[in-house]
């Protein structure tokens, strides 16, 4: 399995920092909003196109360049509403789409969007403790603009 992990650099908000210090992580994600939460793209970055230009200037069109991820199972930790899930089913002919997240509002956000989607097969996973990828059989997962946001020491004390 390929991970591509992408750590795109963004200020982090100091209320975030306070925040992530007192709640464990799951909580936290589960009440944040605004551009953290990523539910209201409309909110960030003009919405879902702007998402999306962003992604392919990025990362996605290079990855995605002569059908790379066509028939591939993808796995997405920290999806957000599945705004990404729903690129890769309509755009790029993935075989199937895993969706993980730790909060359950954005699990709903997703299913909500891939309702509209009904040849896209997926599957979306609320996540509790540490994620076994190993057994949802991957070709590739993806973490975007996650990881940063998982206190430790050193992200509470900066």
């Amino acid at each position: 399995m390929l991970l591509l992990a992408l750590l795109l650099t963004r200020a982090k908000p100091a209320s975030a920092t306070r925040l992530a210090a007192k709640q464990d992580v799951q909580s936290f994600w589960q009440t944040a909003n605004a551009g953290f939460s990523h539910i209201n793209y409309s909110a960030y970055l003009g919405g879902e196109s702007g998402m999306t230009a962003r992604w392919n200037a990025q990362w996605l069109s290079h990855w995605s360049s002569g059908g790379w991820l066509r028939g591939k199972h993808v796995g997405d930790y920290g999806i957000g509403a599945g705004l990404l899930g729903k690129i890769l089913c309509m755009n790029h002919s993935i075989a199937r789409y895993v969706g993980l997240d730790i909060a359950a509002r954005q699990l709903e956000a997703a299913a909500t969007m891939f309702q509209a989607l009904p040849g896209c097969r997926h599957t979306l996973i609320l996540q509790s403790g540490s994620p076994d990828f190993s057994s949802l059989g991957l070709d590739v997962l993806i973490s975007q603009q996650v990881i940063q946001h998982f206190p430790s020491k050193s992200y509470v004390d900066a």
